[in-house]
């Protein structure tokens, strides 16, 4: 298993502009997440998140 982070992520920019339609809407959330990529045997895993725990 590998796991690493995705710097300057377009899908946290992305989901932080989809979610400007909701009525509360907070853009400074989106600023604390992270983009995380996990390379297991026959899949890939993307995690956006402010922290990720792998056990």
């Amino acid at each position: 298993m590998w796991a690493g982070v995705v710097r300057d992520s377009d899908v946290i920019q992305a989901l932080e502009m989809q979610n400007r339609v909701h009525p509360s809407h907070d853009p400074s959330r989106f600023g604390r997440l992270t983009h995380h990529v996990v390379l297991l045997k026959e899949s890939v895993v993307e995690v956006i998140a402010e922290v990720v725990s792998v056990r």
